[in-house]
């Protein structure tokens, strides 16, 4: 069966949240769609489908949220990213990390929360990490684009990636958020 790259990473995702293997979720796929449509139509039909019922019901949480004045935490807003996201302390340690994230560094999210974010990726930028964490804190709200790099056992991996404020805080320090690009680099 033929199935672009964002098709297999979709159903790999909703096997996973599913707690079935991708073959047992292919099997319902097939057994659930109609003799008219094929299977690779059935696949997509399937992913889109669950893919806006998660954009719906993600969307009725964060307007529930600024409905109730509490404004959208940080977390949430990480966790609802489609993309692999990670939320970086100031002082650079991983705080949270998406299950996008999760998956694309093949690392376990316990394994990743409180460790330094130099001890999985290197992040390239034309102006330093560093440089950019300051302006952060001094209330910059830029988007920074930049490149990571990291090992996977047996090779290496690079993508494109942004930097973005997240919490400003000039008591407990500010956070960061890092969104990875999955695309070719």
């Amino acid at each position: 069966m033929k199935l672009e790259p964002i098709w297999w990473e979709r159903l790999e995702d909703l096997s996973q949240q599913q707690g079935l293997r991708l073959n047992q979720l292919i099997g319902h796929v097939a057994r659930s769609a109609t003799e008219e449509i094929n299977l690779t139509a059935a696949i997509r039909s399937y992913c889109l489908s669950r893919t806006l019922e998660q954009l719906n019901r993600v969307e009725g949480e964060l307007e529930e949220r600024s409905l109730t004045n509490q404004g959208v935490p940080l977390g949430l807003i990480v966790d609802a990213c489609p993309s692999p996201t990670l939320m970086v302390s100031h002082n650079q340690s991983i705080q949270r990390a998406n299950q996008a994230a999760v998956q694309w560094l093949g690392v376990e999210a316990a394994a990743l929360i409180g460790r330094m974010i130099g001890h999985y990726i290197q992040i390239k930028s034309q102006i330093p990490l560093d440089k950019i964490l300051q302006e952060f804190e001094n209330g910059a709200h830029h988007v920074y684009q930049g490149r990571i790099v990291y090992l996977r056992p047996g090779r290496v991996v690079t993508a494109r990636a942004n930097i973005c404020p997240g919490v400003i805080d000039p008591v407990g320090g500010s956070s960061f958020l890092l969104l990875v690009d999955r695309g070719p680099s």
